[in-house]
């Protein structure tokens, strides 16, 4: 019995773990008037070198651009050139080392059909990806900024990846615009 505790409970760590695959915030400038906001942009300007070959090229900036895009545009927004737009956005992205430690409880036979559970941590290394968005006003003060972690798999397909992207920004987006 104590024996499928142990599995039932390494079970829901797993399957929370699911739920929680993007972590995100956001804040924003309480001053800014996000209800006059109509029309957007791309920030003008190459975005700027993460220097990181895994986040750093243009099937991931297209990606990530292509899927702030269509966030933006399902929300209502419309895209124009950055001289007529009501906000512009950039975008930055990373990769870190992250360690997980998980205690896993397991039981173990002590003897006269006495069990007794133990519990063992378990750490697991990875690599966690980061896309920060920001939203400036025309003039370029900073209105709002979100951050996705836990976007960037290096290890994943290309289609992989950009599902990933995809749904990260969706996340991250439900939280814009704020109040």
């Amino acid at each position: 019995m104590h024996r499928l505790g142990g599995v039932a409970a390494l079970v829901a760590i797993v399957l929370c773990a699911g739920c929680s695959r993007f972590i995100v915030k956001s804040s924003f400038d309480p001053r800014a008037n996000f209800q006059t906001l109509k029309t957007y942009a791309w920030k003008p300007g190459p975005q700027p070198s993460i220097g990181d070959p895994r986040v750093s090229d243009a099937v991931v900036d297209t990606t990530v651009r292509s899927a702030v895009d269509e966030e933006l545009m399902a929300k209502g927004f419309t895209k124009t050139s950055a001289e007529r737009a009501d906000f512009l956005v950039a975008y930055d992205a990373g990769v870190d080392a992250e360690t997980s430690t998980v205690a896993i409880t397991r039981s173990t036979n002590a003897g006269a059909d006495a069990w007794v559970p133990m519990q063992i941590p378990q750490s697991t290394n990875f690599e966690q990806g980061t896309v920060v968005l920001m939203i400036f006003s025309p003039k370029g003060t900073l209105m709002w900024r979100g951050v996705v972690a836990g976007i960037f798999d290096p290890t994943a397909t290309r289609e992989q990846r950009e599902e990933r992207i995809a749904d990260g920004t969706h996340k991250l987006l439900k939280e814009f615009p704020p109040g």
